[in-house]
C-alpha cells in the first residue's frame, strides 16, 4: 500500500518544493503549455482544470481540447538554487527553438533571453528539454 504524507505549517504545505511541467498532448507529444508553481504539482494540475476563476483555470479556459483530450502532464522539480521564472523562461524558448510547442500553444510566449542564463537554468533546462524530446511522438 502505498503512503503519502503532507507537512503542513501555519497552513502552508511544507516542502512542495518548485516545478516547472508541460501539458503534451498524447496524440503527437506536442506541448499546449508551460507552466512554474511552489505547489505540489498534481494539485496546480486540478487547479488548472477545475479552478473557479480563468485566471487558476487557465490550462481549462486557454485550450479548447484540456477537458476533453487525453494530456499528459510532466512535473520536473527544480534545484532550490534554480530561479523558477528564469527557468520557465528557458524553457519555453528551447521548446520553441526545437519545434515542441504544438500549434495550439496556450502559454507563455517564447521570448529572447536578455542575459545569459546561470549554468544551474542550462543545465535543468537541458535535462528536461532530454526528457521532453525523448517521449515525443514521430
Amino acid at each position: 500500500m502505498q503512503t503519502v504524507r503532507v507537512s503542513v505549517r501555519d497552513g502552508v504545505i511544507q516542502d512542495a518544493g518548485s516545478w516547472l511541467y508541460v501539458w503534451r498532448r498524447d496524440v503527437d507529444g506536442d506541448v499546449v503549455y508551460v507552466g512554474a508553481t511552489g505547489m505540489v504539482p498534481a494539485v496546480r494540475t486540478w487547479l488548472h482544470l477545475q479552478g473557479d476563476t480563468p485566471s487558476v483555470a487557465r490550462v481549462r479556459n486557454r485550450y479548447e481540447g484540456a477537458l476533453t483530450e487525453a494530456l499528459e502532464v510532466i512535473a520536473f522539480r527544480l534545484p532550490g538554487d534554480v530561479a523558477r521564472r528564469e527557468a520557465k523562461i528557458e524553457l519555453v524558448r528551447q521548446l520553441s527553438d526545437g519545434g515542441l510547442l504544438s500549434d495550439v500553444y496556450v502559454g507563455d510566449p517564447p521570448e529572447r533571453p536578455g542575459a545569459e542564463t546561470t549554468p544551474g537554468v542550462q543545465q535543468v533546462v537541458t535535462e528536461i528539454m532530454t526528457q521532453i524530446g525523448t517521449g515525443r511522438q514521430a
